[in-house]
């Protein structure tokens, strides 16, 4: 199935004897946190709904009657929708010092999109998403202040990190922050 939308087909659950034979009955029948009334015995479940990628399994109970165990399904994530950074930059940073942040495709619900490639962008520099992971490492600020990024990538919802403060490098040269003008000699 496909994390956020209804399991196809619909999960059904027969009473039966203990000879295998379904039962006619209404019995309430539990899968999870739904109950439904059997009909015919039998309790069909068309509205179950996994968000999260991932293996499950599908338990049903019903009162005075040996619980039963689904096989074992996948959800998928959905289709992507949205950039999240999943490694922020660092609080800290120093101009002209390279740092490294990570950015993930995911769908609405929140679930890495493995089979992404898609272009990721985070002001000029620009990678390729490997298994919908981009990741940056030679990320630069060369004036001190304080920054926030912002990833993005065509059909996608962007993404915007934590703050980063980006210090002063080392002192490494004298420049005139004031030059000098012409005057009259003798004065100040």
């Amino acid at each position: 199935g496909t994390a956020g939308q209804a399991l196809s087909p619909a999960p059904a659950v027969a009473i039966k004897d203990s000879f295998g034979n379904t039962v006619t009955s209404t019995a309430a029948v539990t899968i999870g946190s739904t109950t439904v009334n059997a009909v015919a015995g039998v309790a069909a479940f068309p509205n179950l709904v996994f968000n999260t990628a991932g293996n499950y399994t599908l338990t049903a109970t019903s009162p005075s009657l040996i619980s039963a165990t689904s096989n074992q399904f996948t959800i998928t994530a959905a289709s992507g929708s949205k950039l999240t950074f999943t490694t922020q930059p660092p609080a800290t940073g120093v101009a002209g010092v390279p740092f490294g942040a990570v950015v993930q495709v995911q769908d609405s619900n929140g679930n890495l999109v493995t089979g992404s490639t898609a272009q990721v962008t985070i002001g000029a520099t620009t990678v390729n998403a490997i298994a919908g992971v981009a990741t940056f490492s030679n990320l630069v600020f060369n004036t001190a202040g304080a920054y926030t990024l912002t990833a993005a990538s065509s059909g996608f919802t962007s993404a915007v990190s934590t703050s980063i403060t980006i210090a002063a490098a080392a002192a490494s040269q004298l420049a005139f922050s004031t030059q000098p003008a012409s005057g009259t000699a003798g004065q100040a």
